[in-house]
């Protein structure tokens, strides 16, 4: 039997995580133990469905006339036993600082609630970067 041969393709943190965050149980974990922290209003939710993460922004008057944005992964989240109580949560998975972190978290959350009103937005940045980003 021969060794494995190198593909030449580097490991990513980035895409490992973001497979385990389709997992319900992962996003589960989240909430319990680190975002209700974050976030107390998510305390009693779990996530409900994987929503799809990119939206296309229309602007009839200023040019470039549509915009696509997509976002790393967003969750519905529903409270635990009761209709109805829904919410959004934006996760974004970020490998170093990026001066204009916020600034796009704000267009995201912007865009996510054009096109679900109804939903308030959580969005939360994930570091899989070997340092800490300290504040935006």
């Amino acid at each position: 039997m021969s060794p494995p041969q190198s593909t030449d393709k580097r490991f990513s943190y980035d895409q490992t995580l973001k497979s385990l965050f389709t997992e319900r149980d992962v996003v589960r974990d989240l909430l319990d133990f680190h975002a209700a922290e974050l976030f107390p209003h998510l305390k009693g939710f779990e996530p409900l469905e994987l929503v799809s993460a990119s939206t296309v922004a229309t602007d009839a008057v200023k040019p470039p006339h549509h915009r696509e944005t997509h976002r790393d992964m967003v969750w519905t989240l529903a409270r635990k036993g009761e209709d109805g109580d829904r919410v959004l949560l934006h996760l974004e998975f970020q490998s170093r600082r990026e001066s204009r972190m916020s600034m796009r978290m704000v267009r995201y959350a912007y865009d996510l609630n054009r096109h679900r009103p109804e939903l308030e937005v959580f969005g939360l940045v994930i570091n899989t970067g070997p340092r800490p980003f300290g504040a935006w």
